[in-house]
């Protein structure tokens, strides 16, 4: 069956929206799979996997109308076909063929490693069979196979890092540039020289120092992700220096894409909107629990694992794929400055 599928992450699926009685659409190609059905039907279906092994019933023996069916079946390119026992489905055959990219033995850097959207990205490549390289200021938390203190806004701090994860990778095919944080949810004029460097270096010229130095040890295979934000498509009131930061980070990457057109390197921007589970609020607000709590109040924000689903769907398209940005908020947030929440 190929590696276990990670927890957020189902590998190698073919889709199908159907009604019962069961009836497959036409053949599509995607890497996160469902069957769903409409109305109550019993699923007496077999799942013919060619070649062997077998693929397998992940969630459900039934379909009802509220039930959700997984197949997985390896991510190595197999083809496979449906035959349908149920009714005037009987006989219907589908085929099928799945074309996610396997990152199985791929070599990643990931920054900002030791916590929040970082180590959930480090610990989803690793459980994937990607040997990952963190780096963060805060060494000890890592939990990488190599892991080394990193400071993005520091020239010395990043060449090092970046000179030891070559050495224990071997080389590189996945950067994910997660390193980055705001200061301050102020008016502009309430800010600082020494807020506005911090922001704008790690934001940004940190994340374009990470991808200078990692660009030449890129083969035949490579992809950039970068962690953007919606801060860098709307402005909101109260967060000047992080909005200018992101929509720079955001003009870096669509430069970037251009200047790589031809290379076989693809580049990815994820910009996600309020997310729970990480420490950004909370070095926002210089370490004041209570104003950090109250950002996620009321509201049901996304988790670290939202934003890695993202990542990984764009790693693993098809290599003929460039996923250039993926825009990703809580269902109650519509933008950087509107949340609805629970009275």
């Amino acid at each position: 069956m190929g590696r276990p599928a990670h927890p957020s992450v189902l590998w190698g699926l073919a889709s199908y929206q159907c009604r019962a009685p069961l009836r497959p659409k036409p053949p599509v190609t995607m890497a996160i799979t469902q069957i769903r059905a409409s109305t109550t039907a019993t699923m007496n279906s077999q799942w013919i996997v060619n070649p062997t092994p077998k693929a397998t019933i992940a969630k459900s023996a039934k379909i009802t109308s509220s039930s959700i069916v997984v197949l997985s079946f390896p991510p190595s390119g197999i083809a496979f076909r449906v035959r349908e026992g149920n009714g005037e489905a009987a006989n219907r055959v589908t085929h099928v063929k799945s074309r996610a990219v396997d990152l199985t033995g791929k070599r990643a850097i990931v920054t900002g490693a030791s916590s929040g959207i970082g180590r959930a990205t480090a610990r989803a490549l690793a459980a994937l069979g990607v040997r990952v390289a963190g780096g963060a200021r805060r060494a000890a938390r890592l939990e990488t196979e190599i892991a080394h203190e990193l400071d993005v806004t520091d020239p010395q701090s990043s060449a090092r890092f970046v000179d030891a994860a070559i050495d224990g990778l071997g080389g590189l095919d996945i950067l994910v540039n997660n390193a980055g944080g705001a200061l301050g949810r102020a008016p502009f004029d309430e800010s600082s020289d020494e807020d506005e460097a911090w922001v704008i270096g790690t934001n940004v010229a940190g994340l374009m120092r990470m991808t200078r130095l990692c660009l030449p040890h890129f083969a035949d295979w490579g992809h950039i992700v970068n962690i953007g934000s919606v801060a860098g498509r709307a402005a909101y009131e109260g967060g000047a220096s992080y909005i200018t930061a992101k929509f720079a980070e955001r003009g870096f990457t669509y430069a970037l894409r251009e200047d790589l057109l031809g290379r076989p390197i693809r580049v990815t921007t994820v910009d996600p909107g309020l997310v729970e589970g990480t420490e950004f609020s909370l070095v926002r607000f210089k370490g004041d629990e209570e104003k950090a709590a109250a950002v996620y109040r009321g509201v049901e924000p996304l988790q670290p694992s939202d934003v890695v689903d993202c990542i990984l769907f764009a790693l693993t398209r098809p290599w003929h794929v460039n996923v250039d940005e993926i825009v990703v908020k809580a269902r109650t947030q519509s933008s950087g400055a509107r949340i609805l929440r629970d009275e």
